[in-house]
């Protein structure tokens, strides 16, 4: 394929499965996930760098917290090594290869509440902060209370909208903005 027409498959992948490489997969392109997830990874830890109030606000929460992202475990890791997270701040990762299938799949949350020692019957107990429309709105369609961080994702445009994606939007993850919302996280 031309280099020009891969924005246009990738956008269909993702759309498909709210994953790059299981979206082709489902398309019928034969790949290896952990080789393209590498390779589409690759160099991660230069676009991200460390924020000193994102990194205060993790620090402060007094809650179990899990990152539970649509990437592997591993790069979940490296993420958080560029972002100057510490992994111990954290009660464990769950990435892809923990789960059959990504958010905003069901299954998803359902492995994540488990591993935080919740049912989905007790999902109102739990708190995502997401940057993606999709799986805050399956949060909130699910029963957690969600906060949509619109620094890397769209905000929603109607109040109606808002309601249906999250409990709260914020810009930015701080202690300020988390604060705020009278969650009981600190």
């Amino acid at each position: 394929m031309r280099r020009e027409e891969a924005p246009a498959l990738q956008a269909e992948a993702f759309a498909l499965a709210n994953q790059t490489a299981r979206g082709l997969q489902l398309l019928g392109y034969e790949l290896e996930v952990a080789d393209f997830v590498a390779y589409c990874r690759a160099g991660a830890e230069k676009a991200l760098s460390p924020d000193v109030e994102t990194i205060a606000a993790v620090e402060a929460l007094r809650l179990p917290c899990f990152v539970f992202t649509n990437t592997s475990s591993a790069a979940a890791r490296g993420c958080l090594t560029a972002l100057g997270l510490d992994e111990a701040l954290f009660a464990g990762i769950l990435g892809n290869d923990c789960y059959a299938e990504p958010k905003p799949h069901e299954a998803a949350f359902e492995a994540a509440l488990h591993a935080a020692g919740l049912t989905l019957a007790e999902a109102h107990r739990a708190v995502l902060i997401e940057d993606s429309v999709k799986n805050a709105r399956a949060a909130v369609a699910l029963g957690m209370r969600s906060v949509l961080v619109t620094q890397t994702a769209e905000r929603p445009s109607t109040p109606q909208e808002r309601d249906e994606v999250a409990h709260h939007v914020i810009g930015r993850v701080s202690m300020a903005e988390l604060d705020a919302l009278n969650l009981g996280l600190y």
